[in-house]
């Protein structure tokens, strides 16, 4: 957070009502392109049937426009969606009038550096705790 938005690389947008957090979602952006992650929507918006995704997808639009980025990629479907969820997922995301597009990905896992990287991040925040509860003293 502290290094990625200061630069424009992540933005977060909020639906709320009443005060009421209803739904969420970030976008990365890189090279004039947004690429939407981490959709988050509230009980009560679907329990009320609240369309919050139409409502922030519009509003990263317009946005991204006025930042002049030149895409959107709304991530996330199926290449090949199977009854249900995935077709309702692809309907929705091509009612903003753009097209799936395929690509190829790379993978490579590394043993280890996972618990790694977990330890090594623990022991940051043990240690930040220890100097905010020492500054306190």
């Amino acid at each position: 957070w502290e290094v990625l938005r200061p630069v424009g690389a992540v933005e977060f947008f909020v639906a709320r009502r009443d005060g009421e957090q209803l739904g969420g979602l970030g976008v990365w952006a890189f090279n004039g392109i947004l690429t939407e992650f981490g959709v988050v929507r509230s009980q009560q918006s679907i329990d009320q049937k609240l369309y919050v995704g139409d409502l922030i997808k519009w509003e990263i639009m317009k946005w991204g426009v006025g930042q002049g980025f030149r895409l959107y990629d709304l991530a996330g479907v199926s290449p090949t969606p199977g009854a249900g969820k995935e077709e309702g997922i692809m309907r929705f995301k091509k009612k903003w009038g753009g097209m799936p597009v395929g690509y190829s990905m790379f993978e490579k896992r590394f043993p280890g550096l996972k618990s790694a990287a977990l330890a090594t991040a623990e022991s940051l925040v043990r240690r930040r705790k220890r100097v905010v509860s020492e500054e306190g003293a």
